[in-house]
């Protein structure tokens, strides 16, 4: 996602207005934790985003909290164990939320798009995303124009499975040798990304 907004190429699998029409501005912020930004999140960015186009930026942090790309990008890393009151204030574009954020944070993250901005939130519903549960799919309200500005797809193991999704790239053995793993309280959320609370 962050590829296709920061370097818009000619990628079937995006080709819908949100990307191919971009105009909601240039700052976006990723949110996630220490550990899943280091080990997941900047290699996959490193791997996806073109050589030489961008520049990383620590800016104190223990982490990239910050990369500027030569299309007038600008994306900040937020870690889930900031201070609430460092997700108020600016105006972003794009909010790309890693697994749940703790709930009290939510509202910093929402309200900074102004109105306007996008918000994508990529998760297992496990009871860390229970709020998410009440506010937008059990009990979704309308803005006052009485628009839904919300949505949300559930997505299963399956989807990433050889001969059932799009793409999928692990094989039937293996997707049936993680759930055969799962703790079966986390049985439904973690193999149909349905919620259980």
């Amino acid at each position: 996602i962050l590829a296709n907004v920061c370097y818009p190429e000619k990628n079937k699998f995006f080709k819908y207005p949100l990307f191919q029409n971009w105009n909601l501005g240039q700052t976006i912020q990723f949110c996630s934790t220490h550990s899943a930004l280091n080990k997941k999140v900047i290699p996959e960015i490193e791997k996806w985003f073109p050589k030489g186009r961008y520049e990383m930026f620590k800016r104190g942090k223990q982490y990239v909290s910050e990369i500027k790309t030569d299309t007038g990008f600008t994306i900040y890393f937020m870690t889930f164990d900031q201070d609430k009151s460092e997700f108020e204030s600016a105006d972003i574009s794009l909010s790309i939320v890693d697994e749940p954020s703790p709930e009290k944070i939510w509202g910093g993250i929402t309200s900074r798009g102004r109105g306007k901005g996008k918000v994508i939130v990529l998760f297992t519903p496990l009871a860390e995303g229970a709020y998410l549960y009440d506010r937008y799919i059990a009990n979704p309200k309308p803005d006052k124009d009485g628009v839904m500005r919300s949505g949300y797809e559930f997505i299963s193991i399956w989807d990433n499975t050889k001969g059932h999704g799009v793409r999928g790239h692990w094989t039937e053995e293996e997707t049936n040798r993680m759930i055969a793993q799962y703790d079966p309280s986390q049985l439904e959320a973690r193999t149909l990304g349905k919620f259980q609370h």
